[in-house]
């Protein structure tokens, strides 16, 4: 089977969300924040927001478009999706199929009401995954290119020429990650060259224009830049699946063991929220910068996504499956009490929008 078809299963998987209903007092003494989270629904398909103190939502739009991801403008007033391509699958026996992209995909604008404010041409099939840049001017994305493999890309946020950051054919890059200054790029990268099963994975930077680009860390994954801009964050791979912080210049710091999933920042840069694996099952650890275990949610969760903090670092949100089935959740970042804010038939993928 194709590494087209494959992505293309994922993609279909990722879609197959249901319908989904609001857990009873959801609303209750919860941050007056607001979540946004895609959802296939046979009757209501589409973008929603979510206010989780008082459990309604809103839908955006009717454009679902699946695995791709979306991103918030820093000010909170505009979304970024990737327009789905048109792909033709023609099947020429049980195990093989080939796709052919009519169209490439673009990237598509949409006010914080869910207002059509354009489209961003990227000349890339499959465009997804798209990052706004911290200082609003900017939008890197991956995209799949003529061999197979991810690319990144940039493209200015109002138009115009768009710049590839990687071109290289033999490895696939993803995670974009920006600096909080907007001048350098953190990403992760997966070696192929010889199309070896133990593929090398490494995190490099480049600056936004797509010079200096270096290897700076070995065996690693899910890079995250701190907010001062003065160090990273990542996911040691190997045997042992390690968090390490390391400022580039002296040796990297062990902070825990048994990562699950990227880890993420506080706003204010004091702690660290991630999945973390006990016993086959995934629970979420908040640390300080300095290591120390503050909270810990119980593994109580098959899976989970990456938690996101909240603009004011009050709670962090992230899908899970548990025993109850698919729901989105909160934590409150001071206590640790765990609430859930809705319930589903699918994993769900939030997003916190910035306050406009």
């Amino acid at each position: 089977m194709s590494r087209w078809v494959v992505r293309a299963m994922g993609l279909l998987l990722l879609l197959s969300l249901g319908g989904i209903a609001l857990a009873a007092g959801s609303g209750a003494a919860l941050h007056q924040g607001t979540l946004s989270f895609y959802l296939e629904d046979a009757a209501r398909p589409g973008l929603y927001l979510l206010d989780i103190r008082t459990g309604t939502r809103h839908r955006l739009s009717d454009q679902v478009t699946g695995a791709g991801g979306f991103a918030w403008s820093p000010d909170g007033t505009r979304l970024v999706i990737p327009a789905a391509p048109l792909v033709e699958v023609r099947q020429f026996s049980d195990e093989d199929f080939v796709t052919t992209v009519i169209a490439p995909g673009q990237l598509r604008l949409l006010s914080a009401q869910g207002r059509s404010l354009g489209s961003l041409a990227t000349a890339a099939a499959f465009a997804r995954n798209p990052r706004w840049s911290p200082d609003g001017r900017w939008i890197g994305f991956e995209a799949d290119t003529e061999s197979g493999m991810l690319d990144l890309f940039v493209l200015p946020a109002a138009g115009g020429a768009l710049h590839n950051l990687t071109d290289t054919p033999d490895a696939l890059e993803e995670y974009l990650t920006w600096s909080p200054d907007s001048r350098r790029i953190a990403y992760q990268a997966i070696d192929f060259r010889g199309f070896r099963m133990d593929a090398t994975r490494f995190v490099y930077l480049v600056n936004a224009d797509g010079t200096q680009r270096r290897r700076v860390l070995d065996n690693a994954f899910f890079p995250a830049w701190s907010p001062d801009g003065g160090r990273l964050l990542y996911f040691h791979w190997g045997e042992a699946r390690e968090l390490f912080l390391t400022d580039l210049a002296g040796p990297p710091v062990q902070l825990d063991d048994a990562l699950y999933s990227a880890p993420a920042w506080s706003p204010d840069g004091a702690r660290v929220a991630y999945v973390r694996q006990t016993g086959g099952r995934a629970g979420i650890r908040i640390l300080g910068a300095d290591g120390r275990v503050q909270q810990d949610v119980p593994p109580l969760f098959a899976s989970a996504t990456p938690p996101l903090w909240s603009p004011d670092g009050r709670w962090l949100a992230f899908g899970a499956l548990s025993r109850e089935g698919y729901g989105l959740y909160v934590v409150a970042t001071d206590s640790g009490v765990l609430r859930p804010v809705l319930r589903g038939p699918g994993m769900l993928f939030p997003v916190w929008q910035p306050a406009p």
